[in-house]
């Protein structure tokens, strides 16, 4: 009887194990079985969503990327303009202050219209050119295209034949035929402005030399402008090689520069020597020229060898030029009557002179005279016309002997062109 309890008493506690490992088995089976199932779905998940994050980011990413390209590409193009702003407004600038500045003001040579003188100083050229428009110089090549730098034509007249050399080449045969080389660095530079401008002036007019030239540009002569040529030029290299570097280096110290008054390239006269005085333009020429006023010009008298000159001629013969009919007793003295200065200019020369019943223009007395001068004076001596004459050329723009005055007194080729031509200012070509 004890022995069948025991047993049915292990028998139960046998029973009770089974079924606790049978449930214990069960719920890991269960916990394994969930753990797999939801691992599966959340890397399905997390796959998935992986998948939607990165579709959003190249989808960001790609618009992102374009609209850097449009910001870069306004960025850029704007960018480009304000450069293009900027380059005009500094072009302008330029223009400006090189092209309006004051030669005073800036410390540099202005063009001044030119009269000129020959080497040896007696040169001198001619003027009333013609006026124009706005100072444009575009010598048009094919299709429109631009020479950088402009030729000119030049016809020589002892050769009868046209040479034809870029500009800058022809300011140095102006330079070396228009003045004496002994003169200062300064004198040579300002010189060559005025001859450059004078050239300029030119061929922006389109004028030419005319049908007996070849329709050349210019000529070789004061009527324009003396020129060496370039064989003339050539041997002057060789037999004076220091005056010849003295041409170029003042050629090549203004290269391109001219001047201008309003715009316009000006008449740069010249001539050799003063009275002590400028002529104002329309009192030679008959053409007024703001830019060429009478002024002050005392160096010449004290350096220059041609300041003053005594002519002498038979009276007969000067009342004969004059062209006076009635004239004194041989031997009697000038009568006042008969000839006098009825007006002087402000530049000290004849403006009109009375010869018998004509009233001739102090120009044209020393053309008929054949003096130096329109800055004159006379009187008789044991039958003879004794004639005083100051200074040598037509007296308009710029003295030659005046300007190296006052390149010995420290003036540069800047302060020399600003007190001959008046007003002008200085630009590039």
């Amino acid at each position: 009887m004890a022995y069948g309890r025991r047993g049915r008493a292990r028998a139960g506690e046998v029973s009770w194990t089974v079924i606790s490992v049978a449930y214990g088995l069960g719920v890991i089976i269960a916990i394994l079985m969930w753990a797999s199932i939801h691992s599966g779905a959340g890397s399905a998940m997390g796959q998935a969503f992986q998948q939607v994050e990165e579709s959003r980011a190249v989808e960001k990413g790609e618009v992102k990327g374009q609209a850097v390209e449009k910001v870069g590409g306004e960025a850029e193009a704007e960018a480009e303009a304000e450069a293009e702003a900027e380059a005009k407004a500094e072009a302008e600038a330029k223009a400006e202050g090189e092209g309006e500045g004051s030669a005073l003001e800036k410390g540099e040579a202005q063009s001044r219209e030119r009269t000129g003188s020959g080497a040896d100083g007696t040169g001198g050229n001619s003027g009333a050119g013609g006026a124009g428009g706005a100072f444009v110089l575009d010598r048009e090549g094919g299709e429109g295209r631009r020479e950088a730098l402009p030729s000119i034509s030049v016809f020589l007249t002892k050769e009868g034949k046209v040479e034809t050399v870029p500009l800058e080449t022809y300011v140095e045969g102006v330079v070396a035929a228009e003045m004496p080389l002994m003169f200062r660095p300064a004198a040579l530079e300002a010189q060559a402005v005025a001859a450059r401008t004078y050239a300029i002036r030119r061929l922006w007019l389109g004028e030419h030399a005319g049908s007996d030239a070849k329709e050349a540009d210019v000529t070789d002569t004061q009527e324009h402008q003396a020129y060496l040529s370039l064989t003339e030029m050539k041997r002057l290299k060789e037999d004076d090689r220091e005056g010849w570097e003295k041409v170029r280096d003042a050629v090549a110290a203004t290269k391109g520069r001219i001047l201008v008054y309003e715009g316009e390239p000006i008449e740069a006269l010249f001539f050799s020597t003063s009275n002590g005085y400028t002529e104002n333009s329309e009192d030679v020429f008959s053409v007024r020229r703001p830019y060429l006023r009478s002024v002050e010009s005392p160096w010449d008298q004290a350096i220059s060898d041609r300041a003053k000159q005594t002519v002498e001629m038979e009276l007969s013969e000067f009342y004969e030029l004059l062209g006076v009919k009635t004239a004194p007793a041989a031997g009697g003295a000038l009568s006042t009557d008969l000839i006098r200065v009825l007006e002087r200019t402000a530049g000290r020369r004849v403006k009109t002179l009375l010869a018998g019943d004509k009233r001739l223009k102090g120009t044209e007395v020393r053309q008929l005279l054949g003096l130096r001068s329109a800055s004159f004076e006379w009187k008789a001596e044991r039958g003879m016309a004794v004639l005083t004459v100051y200074g040598y050329g037509h007296g308009v723009g710029m003295s030659q002997w005046g300007a190296e005055g006052m390149a010995r007194a420290g003036d540069d080729a800047s302060h020399i062109l600003a007190h001959y031509y008046k007003g002008a200012k200085l630009a590039s070509f």
